[in-house]
């Protein structure tokens, strides 16, 4: 693809010098990854910059390079200067992949906890149905059958564009992928075009990076924000948080709860163990469905579920079957087997919130002695660890 293609519609572009008629094989951030033909785009991170790797991507054979600062001194090549690398890269990556999230039906999930079991969730039952699905989640990204390590909740936009175009060259038509606050404020999502926003909850976390939980929130309230009128949004209604996204979600929202009177409610429910039935009044009609992951917290999660498979047309019978399908969600209070006769479970919980439901959980399922090994992971948001602690 020609560069002039790639950069016409580049808002943040301050400045041109050189040929933009050059043919480009490939696009990267990273210089390792960097190859003749290709367009550099360097980014400023969190612990290098990119800019300082810009010798190393000319040494491989880059050519065009998208910068913030100046001050590069090269032979032939093309600079473009632009007010933001992350912006930037977002739209270049969208038009090189062709916008491939326009021929896709796109779930965008954020909040603090649940995302990752609702994308398994979904994608159990949307494979009942006979369509082919992808995942983009923290455990792994499931590009339609063909599984990749996660680096990140949500890709880099140009990764993120990448698998989406691999996902639809592969048949895929339905995503169900995470949206971390990170990218969402970081535009690794900008352009991608939702059919659906899910909302699942808010409690504090991350707050190394954002500086309040009103920040936090903004970042979460940016993808209803971007949704167009024609799309759908999802909304715990039982979270204060998710009342204020009704106020200000521009396209229709489904809201979900089991406190308050939502669209979808569970009107009982039954928590045995590992496994959990409740009812929910649909069309009016009480349906009881089962699943077998512990926890109040998974009802919540399975209602979003059905309400949006629901939503989409989706056979009650097919969602019930979707739902009980789902035995295990790595690292979401996985029961560990073993030959000591011991109830093991490893949980992901990493917030004050997500750890007390886990013990609360918990002790509804042991039979003895509780023991707790907790940890913080990574040099993050120390604000959260004495308040785990207690």
């Amino acid at each position: 693809m020609r560069l002039e293609k790639i950069i016409c519609d580049l808002e943040e572009v301050e400045k041109i010098e050189g040929e933009v008629g050059v043919e480009i094989r490939g696009i990267c951030y990273d210089s390792r990854k960097a190859d003749k033909d290709f367009l550099f785009v360097a980014i400023k991170g969190f612990k290098e910059d990119g800019h300082k790797f810009i010798p190393d991507a000319y040494k491989k054979g880059v050519r065009a390079f998208v910068i913030e600062k100046e001050g590069y001194f090269f032979p032939d090549v093309t600079w473009i200067k632009v007010s933001s690398s992350r912006k930037a890269l977002a739209r270049i990556s969208n038009i090189f992949y062709g916008f491939p999230s326009r021929e896709l039906k796109v779930v965008g999930i954020t909040g603090t906890n649940g995302k990752t079991t609702l994308t398994y969730l979904l994608q159990s039952i949307f494979n009942r149905t006979g369509v082919k699905t992808g995942r983009l989640s923290t455990i792994n990204y499931d590009v339609g059958g063909k599984i990749h390590p996660a680096i990140a909740t949500t890709p880099e936009s140009l990764d993120l564009q990448m698998f989406l175009k691999e996902m639809l060259d592969r048949g895929v038509s339905h995503v169900f992928m995470e949206v971390s606050s990170h990218s969402l404020v970081l535009h690794r999502v900008d352009g991608v075009d939702f059919r659906w926003a899910v909302f699942t909850n808010l409690s504090p976390e991350h707050l190394d990076f954002h500086r309040s939980m009103e920040d936090y929130f903004k970042a979460k309230l940016k993808l209803f924000r971007m949704m167009l009128p024609d799309r759908r949004a999802l909304v715990n209604l039982d979270d204060s948080y998710g009342k204020r996204i009704l106020k200000q979600v521009r396209c229709p929202a489904v809201t979900y709860g089991i406190k308050n009177n939502a669209d979808y409610k569970v009107t009982d429910f039954n928590v045995e163990g590992s496994r959990t039935c409740f009812k929910v009044k649909i069309r009016g009609k009480e349906e009881k469905f089962r699943i077998f992951l512990p926890g109040i917290h998974n009802i919540y999660n399975a209602l979003a579920a059905l309400a949006l498979a629901v939503e989409e047309g989706v056979d009650i019978e097919i969602i019930k079957k979707g739902l009980e399908n789902v035995r295990r969600v790595p690292g979401r209070l996985e029961r560990i087997e073993n030959k000591a006769g011991f109830n093991i479970y490893v949980d992901y919980a990493h917030t004050p919130s997500s750890l007390e439901q886990v013990l609360d959980n918990l002790q509804r399922l042991k039979k003895g002695r509780l023991i707790v090994v907790f940890g913080c992971g990574g040099d993050r948001d120390p604000y959260k660890r004495p308040v785990m602690g207690k």
